[in-house]
């Protein structure tokens, strides 16, 4: 068993929100370490924490209590500018509502992300189209959005989160909206990102079948993490 390079960590978060005087614990006392070319599902029932981990792992949202810990680095004392260059560079955000832009072809959706980061044009529309035929779907790039099955959506919406060759891929409730079969597609690309392309997988899911491709499953329950097992590899934790 040989020790693996933490990319996320977090120590004692506590995130509660507050609507008035309702005050909604959202986390508390969570500890956690996500280790580098790991897939980590993350369970619960609806309300139980799993969105608001994830938005924190992600930096878009921050704890109240806690720290934070990407690559080893603070992210309670980082500036602004710098936690944006952190999400744009080393995280890939795919989300249930699949979040395209409709009035732009799949293409174009795939190459908006890129033109942020400073990357040419040339090179932007060759990286989408290298995207899209990795998610079978080359044919139809330029196609728009509501042309497009649900399935074939999420899976622009995955390419879209590929573009900047981020080593961590966060996804919340990726096939939520989907059909069993065309979330089992889905699924199948994060297994070939985190088996042949190493990146780190964390996916969150209220489906017992989507959890079963982690290799390391948390069930977290009224913000509390309340188990936390390896499935088929071992790391040191």
């Amino acid at each position: 068993m040989s020790m693996k390079e933490i990319v996320l960590r977090l120590e004692n978060v506590y995130k509660t929100y507050h609507l008035g005087e309702i005050e909604t614990r959202a986390l508390r006392d969570i500890n956690l370490k996500i280790y580098k070319g790991s897939f980590l599902s993350i369970v619960g029932p609806s309300g139980s924490g799993k969105s608001t981990l994830l938005n924190i792992m992600g930096l878009l949202d921050f704890p109240e209590k806690g720290k934070v810990f990407v690559e080893d680095k603070d992210i309670t004392t980082l500036s602004l500018n710098e936690l944006a260059k952190i999400r744009g560079e080393k995280i890939g955000f795919v989300f249930q509502q699949f979040n395209l832009i409709q009035h732009l072809t799949a293409l174009e959706n795939v190459i908006l992300p890129m033109l942020f980061q400073n990357v040419s044009e040339v090179e932007a529309k060759k990286r989408a189209k290298e995207l899209l035929k990795m998610v079978g779907l080359e044919e139809k790039a330029l196609r728009r959005p509501y042309q497009l099955s649900g399935g074939e959506q999420q899976r622009i919406a995955i390419a879209r989160a590929l573009v900047n060759n981020p080593s961590i891929i966060l996804a919340d409730e990726p096939t939520g909206n989907l059909d069993s079969k065309t979330g089992k597609m889905v699924m199948e690309i994060f297994k070939h990102l985190h088996q042949d392309k190493q990146r780190t997988i964390i996916v969150v899911t209220h489906d017992s079948y989507i959890a079963s491709y982690g290799d390391q499953k948390i069930l977290i329950q009224d913000g509390q993490i309340i188990s936390n097992h390896q499935t088929r590899k071992n790391y040191i934790l």
